[in-house]
């Protein structure tokens, strides 16, 4: 039970930085920026999780992370792929909880 309160939590998680992130097009938005996001809703993740959040969203194509080797900063913002997805042109992709669309 706690693992499936644990994963809804995270796959609602990677909708609102989705949506954060189709919010800021064109321009990447910063971890400052996501954060604030996050912590905005009843979403609120450590630096740690959100890195890791925004890597499993990297990985599945929708989203570009650019890592500041100086500062360790990262920004993100959606690839063609995610915009689709944001904007339901896309199939469900599975990890991730999107709502319906009504």
């Amino acid at each position: 039970m706690l693992i499936d309160i644990k994963l809804s939590r995270v796959e609602r998680a990677r909708w609102y930085l989705l949506v954060a992130l189709a919010s800021s097009r064109p321009i990447a938005a910063s971890e400052g920026t996501l954060q604030r996001v996050l912590d905005s809703t009843d979403m609120a993740l450590t630096d740690a999780e959100m890195r890791s959040e925004l890597d499993y969203l990297e990985q599945r194509g929708l989203v570009a992370i650019a890592r500041d080797e100086l500062t360790d900063e990262w920004s993100a913002r959606l690839t063609a792929d995610g915009v689709d997805f944001v904007q339901y042109r896309a199939r469900a992709v599975t990890g991730i909880a999107r709502p319906k669309r009504s």
